[in-house]
C-alpha cells in the first residue's frame, strides 16, 4: 500500500486540453459589440434598481390597440419616454469633462439579429402618441431586420431599453449603453401569487424591470423615482396617451 501511494504521489500531472470546435473571428459587429460593452463595464460605475410591476391594464391596453399595432413594449417606451421628460438627468451622458442632458427623448431599443445585436432608435418618443410609438417601432425593426445600417436609425439614442421577456427571462440587469446614463432591462410578464390591498392571495400579472445607472451621473433616489414613475405610468396607461 505503501508503495502503490508512492508512485500516486509521483505521478507527473498530466494537461487535459479541451478539444476546439470552431474559431470565429472576432470581427465586425460582434467585435465592435465587445469594444463598446468592454467600455462601458470598464468606464461607467454602475448601479441597478429593480421593482415588479403590475401590468395587468399594460396588458388590456395593448389589447384594445392591437388594431393600431401597439403592443407592450410600445408603453414601455412610451413610459419610459415620459418619465425621462420628468427626471431629464437620466436622459444624458458623460462626454469628455461634462454631463450633458439632452432636451430630446430618443430611446433606442436592443433588436437581436443572427449576428449580434442592435439598438434602433426612435427619435423624441416623448412627442409621439402611443399609435405613433407603434408605427415608428415597427418601422425601424422591419428596416434594421432587412439590412440597414443608416445614421437615422442607428444614432442619437439617449436612452435604451432591452427586452428579453420573449427568451423566458424574468429579470436581469443589463450593461448600460455606454456613454448614455442609464438602460431599462425588462422580463417576461407572468402571472405571480400576490396580496391584494385586502389581504387576499391572488393571481396578477406582473413584470420586473432594472433601471441600470451611471452613478456619476445620478445617484440612487432621482434614478428611483425614475423609475417608479415608470412603474406608475404601466401601471396606469390610461396616462400614457
Amino acid at each position: 500500500m505503501k508503495n502503490n501511494f508512492v508512485k500516486i504521489k509521483n505521478r507527473r500531472p498530466v494537461l487535459i486540453e479541451p478539444k476546439i470546435k470552431e474559431k470565429i473571428p472576432l470581427k465586425g459587429m460582434r467585435a465592435r459589440i465587445a469594444k463598446k460593452m468592454t467600455q462601458s463595464w470598464t468606464s461607467a460605475p454602475r448601479v441597478a434598481e429593480i421593482v415588479l410591476i403590475n401590468m395587468e391594464e399594460a396588458k388590456k391596453c395593448a389589447d384594445s390597440k392591437k388594431s393600431e399595432g401597439v403592443t407592450i413594449n410600445d408603453l414601455i417606451i412610451r413610459s419610459c419616454a415620459l418619465a425621462l421628460k420628468e427626471f431629464p438627468i437620466l436622459n444624458s451622458a458623460v462626454i469628455g469633462e461634462e454631463i450633458l442632458v439632452f432636451d430630446n427623448v430618443n430611446i433606442a431599443f436592443a433588436v437581436a439579429l443572427d449576428d449580434g445585436l442592435i439598438t434602433p432608435v426612435i427619435p423624441e418618443a416623448d412627442t409621439l402618441s402611443l399609435p405613433d410609438v407603434a408605427a415608428k417601432r415597427a418601422e425601424v425593426v422591419e428596416r434594421v431586420r432587412n439590412g440597414e445600417r443608416t445614421p437615422d436609425l442607428l444614432t442619437g439614442g439617449t436612452f435604451t431599453i432591452t427586452n428579453l421577456g420573449g427568451a423566458g427571462i424574468e429579470l436581469f440587469t443589463p450593461i448600460i449603453n455606454f456613454p448614455q446614463c442609464a438602460i431599462l432591462g425588462v422580463g417576461k410578464a407572468i402571472r405571480r401569487p400576490v396580496v391584494d390591498g385586502e389581504g387576499n392571495i391572488v393571481s396578477q400579472l406582473n413584470m420586473y424591470a432594472s433601471l441600470v445607472f451611471d452613478h456619476r451621473i445620478v445617484d440612487g433616489l432621482p434614478a428611483a423615482k425614475c423609475l417608479g414613475r415608470i412603474k406608475e405610468l404601466l401601471e396606469n396607461p390610461s396616462a400614457i396617451g
